[in-house]
């Protein structure tokens, strides 16, 4: 019996930590042994006492130890000797569990330890039922159960191991005592460990944009006014483009001038200062009117409107004609023009 309360002792100050604490009280309604002295006998019923500790805690699951007190194994012998005894179990448990809601939970028990079992005196034949006063042997247990709120109610199961010896016949005789009862208990403390909460973090809200609708853009004419030359050599004594590297500049020239809107062309003639004056007067002209002649016929008249044509002779030299190069560059023909061309921008 002290030990039954210093194991009680022990069990209330450890569930002051917060650690779940369990004390409780049941009756077998059923009790069994078998001997080879008396052999399979049925046990009266008879109460218990129960107090158990389990600080580890897991997913569901918590283990421990405990130690139970049974009280009076009690029996009719042979030879109308009453048979009594007790047993202490000091035993490891192992408890899972399930939540059913926020009141009721449906929990199991293992147990598994040794159990301390005294006999008591038969003061009648000045004997004791087993061969000494304190047999020690292992012990089981099973429990199903559930608690609601913190009143835990459950089916147990267990098994006393009482180990005896017959000195006469010089033979062991153990006594397995089987008990199937109900219990109530208590359980203390077991918010010790919180489980972590999930973090639930909400999504930043997206933010909702207003397309503005886009602004299209608007088209603006403007007129670019623009001037420009263009010159075209001749061969010697030559008065028609026959150069074809020349013919390509004259070429490129009257498409530019289709560009425009509109643009005024003057044609001038030129020519080195080989021959007289009046000579070089009327080769100048030619030269002019021969390009002039090339513009009208290969653009656009409302367009493109030749101003003037005229010579210029050997009057207007561009080089110096005292070298054959400087004489070749001065037999030319020049296409002066302006005019202007539209030319539309997206204004936005």
């Amino acid at each position: 019996m002290k030990k039954w309360i210093f194991g009680m002792v022990a069990v209330l100050s450890v569930s002051a930590f917060a650690q779940e604490a369990f004390l409780g009280a049941g009756y077998d309604f059923y009790r069994h042994g078998a001997n080879k002295n008396f052999g399979s006998k049925k046990f009266q019923g008879n109460a218990k006492i129960r107090g158990e500790w389990l600080p580890m805690e897991g997913t569901n699951f918590k283990a421990g130890m405990g130690i139970a007190q049974t009280f009076n194994f009690r029996m009719k012998t042979s030879g109308g000797h009453e048979t009594l005894g007790s047993g202490t179990p000091f035993y490891a448990v192992f408890k899972p569990e399930w939540q059913i809601n926020d009141n009721t939970k449906f929990y199991q028990k293992y147990r598994l330890g040794w159990s301390f079992n005294a006999n008591k005196h038969n003061k009648k034949s000045g004997t004791y039922a087993l061969d000494s006063k304190f047999k020690s042997g292992p012990y089981a247990g099973a429990e199903v159960g559930f608690e609601f709120g913190k009143v835990a109610v459950g089916l147990v199961y267990d098994v006393n191991y009482i180990p005896s010896r017959d000195k006469a016949a010089k033979q062991n005789k153990g006594t397995p005592i089987h008990q199937l009862g109900l219990q109530v208990g208590y359980v203390f403390g077991g918010e010790g460990k919180v489980k972590a909460q999930p973090v639930v973090i909400k999504p930043a809200p997206v933010p909702v944009v207003e397309e503005v609708p886009k602004e299209e853009p608007v088209p603006v004419v403007q007129k670019v006014y623009q001037d420009g030359k263009s010159t075209v050599l001749f061969q010697f004594d030559h008065p028609a483009v026959d150069l074809p590297e020349e013919q390509k500049v004259l070429d490129y020239t009257k498409n530019e001038l289709n560009k425009y809107e509109y643009v005024d062309v003057d044609v001038v003639g030129h020519t080195d200062n080989k021959g007289s004056d009046a000579y070089n007067e009327k080769l100048g002209k030619k030269r002019a009117e021969n390009v002039a002649n090339e513009i009208r016929n290969s653009t656009d008249p409302a367009k493109v409107k030749v101003n003037s044509v005229r010579s210029a002779g050997e009057k207007e030299p561009a080089f110096p004609n005292d070298t054959a190069e400087g004489r070749r560059k001065n037999r030319r023909v020049e296409i002066n023009f302006k005019g202007w061309f539209d030319q539309q921008e997206d204004i936005h």
